[in-house]
């Protein structure tokens, strides 16, 4: 058998093949190498663009800004509003739990809402 033919075949295919991989490898750096130029362009935009506006603004104080911070009254206003919170829905469970003015069969009834048989 002539393994001299396969050998042949084998090195051509090759050749082909690392020409085809050249070929990719220089068109993607090509692109890496444009699309670097254009990001350097637009950060040296940017920059110019920056220092042109912190040229023009003005060095005015700013305003500041209000952060609300609880004080006392603040947190004595909260624990009001959540205890009274705690107080109506205590009281309106309690109008629940009692004990029905019409028994039925042992079952609790809300005075508001009769449960239905």
């Amino acid at each position: 058998m002539d393994l001299a033919s396969i050998k042949e075949l084998f090195e051509s295919s090759a050749k082909e093949h690392q020409a085809q991989t050249k070929a990719m490898l220089t068109k993607f750096g090509e692109a890496e190498v444009k699309t670097s130029n254009r990001i350097l362009g637009l950060l040296r935009d940017l920059k110019e663009l920056f220092i042109t506006n912190s040229k023009e603004r003005k060095d005015e104080p700013q305003e500041h800004i209000h952060r609300h911070q609880f004080d006392i009254k603040s947190n004595r206003v909260f624990s009001l509003l959540v205890g009274m919170g705690i107080v109506c829905s205590a009281t309106v469970c309690r109008r629940c739990v009692e004990v029905p003015r019409y028994p039925l069969m042992g079952r609790m009834q809300c005075q508001s809402y009769p449960l239905a048989e």
